[in-house]
């Protein structure tokens, strides 16, 4: 049970401070997201037990769709620390490929296709996805750089150094 209340707290919490304060009420104070967290927590409760009553092939499926999902963010981390070729374009033009295709897949009932798990179908698109758009897309390296180059402390007049 402890796993469920973690993800319950979690998840209402999450909708209060990052969903409804900054995009539906940006003027709610700190003890009304803290009273809709705990209102939350009651609804996604509710919600869970209605599901878990009603459905349970459901939940497993919505978890299934939860890995495949987090799976997504696979190429993206692989090319981001092996290719400095990758872009931000890329990642997450491969993110949104490989989601869409997941829930796709599951959603209209083709998962396995041919034997695959729709997770790994994606994936492949998802690689697929952000190598040509990060190939396509100005590469990060040079803006970077300029960065840098303006940050730098300037070099001393005639190579004399005052400290």
């Amino acid at each position: 049970m402890v796993p469920a209340a973690i993800q319950l707290l979690t998840g209402a919490t999450l909708f209060a401070k990052n969903l409804c304060r900054p995009i539906l009420a940006p003027g709610m104070t700190d003890r009304q997201v803290r009273q809709l967290a705990k209102v939350m927590v009651l609804v996604l409760t509710i919600g869970a037990l209605f599901l878990a009553t009603h459905s349970s092939a459901t939940l497993v499926s919505l978890l299934l769709l939860g890995y495949a999902g987090v799976a997504q963010l696979f190429p993206g981390v692989v090319l981001g620390l092996f290719s400095k070729r990758v872009t931000t374009s890329g990642v997450l033009a491969g993110l949104a490929t490989g989601i869409t295709i997941v829930t796709f897949l599951m959603l209209t009932g083709r998962d396995p296709y041919r034997g695959l798990n729709e997770g790994f179908i994606a994936l492949c698109f998802n690689f697929a996805v952000t190598g040509v758009v990060s190939l396509l897309t100005p590469g990060r390296v040079a803006g970077s750089d300029e960065t840098l180059t303006a940050l730098a402390p300037s070099p001393p007049e005639n190579g004399v150094r005052l400290a």
